[in-house]
């Protein structure tokens, strides 16, 4: 008799076989479709919301399961393409706002499914085209935004921000600036900045062309609306880099009606969500689609990354959907945030992951206006979202929209603007600006570059904290061309007075003559010096070339020093620099050892210390003045020892 065991084998006529996926933490068999099962001409349904908060179903079919996510920094990651058959969906093509849309697949056999019943999530709506003549859709695999999930970190964990995003904000507004042609008055603290930080040219600002959209590889954007295609146009650079894309909308983004009980507005797979960038007295969010929540209570959301940035604190928002506005380019939704309910707390290539609960902070903002038409000044509040890369766009574009809201600057204006930025570790900055035909942009220019600059350092996270302008339109051009300078006399002793005669003509006005008196210190050494006259551009880019090691940052506290020595600068000045070529000094970092006896210069000279390096000492006088000055002159004198006094 042979002995042995028994095995009993029950065969289930529909099991499902075990896939990879089956091992990965967060992977529920039952609500979820692994890729391996997926098949062309398998069919289903996604859920979004097209008006309100309520999540309607569309139909799909799989047309084919790709190896790779053509296009994206992400070897190994896969794509399910789907088509959507749907009246609603062929008209509309893939729609701005739907990123993250939860797609569904029954299983072979189930001919009598409902639409918006059963199956499982095989991932998230994320990949779609403009132009196209079917509504084609790449589909992120829910394997791939549940491993996504299981890299987030703990989020309280402290997130820094270095490496070259501020230069690349400061790029692209010098690239704004050189498009429409922009004077130097206009941009001459960002230029200073961006010379210091080492921007040495503007990004390329490209205009969408027809095909554009027909890339391999097109994450849908996650809309925000203003109210100006002029807005949506000079934003969307910045944006860009973000995952999100400002469509122009009358009156922009709104809140939800009042008849929305938003307590009962709950996140939940199709609903929306919100990423609040300004909040207050303006709504500015993008929105997209939760795909899922997991057991362990992570939201997973869009099904592409933002910035691709790993740890990340941004808050999330309950969201109601307006409409969907058709359009022939892109379609996308009309929405605004209902309640912050929590943040997004890690970004990769297939998923941003948030969690409910757990609140950001976010930073007030005050802007004043004074407008020639408002019979009372007007102050907006606002709370824009704390992100190196977003904080400056969003607290810039907060005082253009203050100045905006009803129309545009007269034709004939200036904008006196006043500015306080506080940041974290106490660091504060304040600048006073006079911009004549600074128009709806001009803010712009003044408020990003100081708070990017910042935001953006090798050394430590630099937040702000809190921020502070105050803005008066005058009705007149306070401008003022030079036209020629004279010297009384262009041969002078040391310790003289040189009086100069600089003749400018204010806009639309006769021309003005101003006597300026620049002092000569008496160990001045003899020779021949040039005077440069001209605004704050010209006297800061004659002391960054006399003094490059300012340039030097070695911690953040030299970096804060030096964006606050650009920021006491006046537009409303006329400057006097000139260069003491015969006296070089020496400076250690960016400390100055002017007048340091030969001998002791040579020492540190010979040094193999990079930390030391020598600089022109220079001459200045700041004159005030009724206007700013544009243009610049140069006047030469001979100087000569003093001659002994009786």
């Amino acid at each position: 008799m042979l002995g042995g065991a028994l095995v009993l084998c029950i065969v289930m006529p529909n099991a499902r076989p075990a896939t990879a996926a089956d091992r990965l933490p967060g992977f529920n068999p039952q609500r979820h479709m692994a890729l391996d099962e997926i098949k062309p001409d398998m069919r289903g349904y996604g859920m979004s919301v097209f008006s309100g908060t309520t999540p309607e179903p569309f139909a799909v079919e799989v047309l084919s399961v790709a190896s790779a996510n053509v296009g994206e920094p992400a070897p190994g990651k896969s794509v399910i393409w789907i088509r959507c058959p749907g009246e609603r969906m062929q008209k509309s093509g893939p729609v701005a706002g739907m990123s993250g849309s939860p797609i569904f697949l029954w299983d072979e056999g189930a001919e009598d499914a409902q639409l918006g019943e059963g199956g499982r999530i095989i991932g998230a709506f994320a990949y779609g085209y403009t132009l196209s003549k079917d509504c084609y859709v790449g589909v992120q695999p829910i394997e791939q935004m549940i491993e996504a999930a299981s890299r987030q970190r703990d989020p309280d964990t402290v997130v820094g921000y270095g490496g070259d995003g501020g230069r690349r904000l400061m790029s692209i507004a010098l690239a704004q600036a050189a498009d429409q042609k922009l004077p130097d008055h206009q941009t001459w603290r960002l230029q200073a900045l961006a010379r210091l930080l080492g921007v040495e040219r503007a990004a390329p600002v490209v205009p969408a062309r027809q095909g554009e959209g027909m890339r391999a590889s097109a994450p849908m954007p996650l809309p925000v609306s203003v109210h100006t295609a002029a807005h949506a146009a000079w934003l969307n650079p910045y944006l860009k880099q973000t995952g999100v894309q400002a469509f122009a909308m009358a009156g922009g983004a709104a809140a939800p009606p009042p008849w929305i009980d938003g307590e009962r507005v709950r996140f939940e797979p199709g609903g929306m969500v919100s990423l609040p960038m300004i909040s207050g007295d303006m709504d500015l969010s993008g929105s997209g689609t939760v795909t899922d929540i997991l057991d362990t209570g992570q939201l997973l959301l869009f099904g592409h990354a933002m910035y691709n940035e790993g740890p990340m604190k941004m808050p999330i928002a309950t969201c109601y959907v307006h409409f969907v506005m058709p359009t022939l380019s892109r379609s996308f939704k009309v929405s605004g945030t209902i309640d912050v309910r929590g943040s997004m707390v890690h970004d990769e290539v297939s998923a941003v992951v948030a969690v409910e609960d757990h609140r950001v902070p976010m930073t007030p903002v005050t802007v004043t206006t004074h407008r020639p038409a408002d019979e009372v000044d007007r102050t907006f509040h606002y709370e824009i979202v704390r992100h190196p890369y977003l904080s400056p766009v969003m607290a810039a574009y907060a005082a253009i929209f203050s100045m905006t809201t009803d129309s545009y600057p007269p034709m004939d204006h200036t904008i006196a603007m006043r500015t306080r930025m506080q940041f974290s570790g106490g660091r504060e900055l304040y600048f006073d600006d006079v911009m004549p035909l600074g128009g709806q942009f001009g803010p712009f220019f003044q408020i990003m570059p100081a708070i990017s600059a910042l935001a953006f350092n090798e050394f430590e996270p630099v937040t702000l904290e809190k921020l502070d302008v105050d803005m008066t339109v005058r009705e007149k051009i306070e401008l003022a061309e030079m036209v020629n300078v004279t010297v009384r006399q262009s041969e002078l002793e040391a310790g003289q007075t040189l009086v100069a005669l600089v003749e400018v003509r204010p806009f639309r006005q006769e021309p003005v003559t101003h006597q300026i008196e620049f002092e000569l210190p008496r160990d001045l050494p003899e020779g021949n010096y040039t005077i440069t006259l001209g605004g704050p551009n010209v006297y800061l880019q004659q002391l960054i070339q006399a003094r490059p090691h300012l340039g030097r940052i070695e911690n953040v506290d030299d970096l804060h020093e030096m964006i606050q020595w650009v920021a006491k600068a006046r537009s409303d000045a006329l400057y006097a620099v000139a260069r003491i070529q015969k006296r070089s000094s020496v400076a250690v970092g960016r400390t100055e050892l002017p007048k340091l006896p030969s001998s002791r210069a040579a020492i540190l000279n010979t040094t193999n210390s990079t930390r030391t390096s020598t600089y022109v000492e220079s001459l200045q006088a700041i004159y005030d003045m009724p206007y700013v000055i544009d243009g610049q002159a140069t006047i030469q004198i001979s100087v000569s020892e003093p001659r002994p006094r009786d």
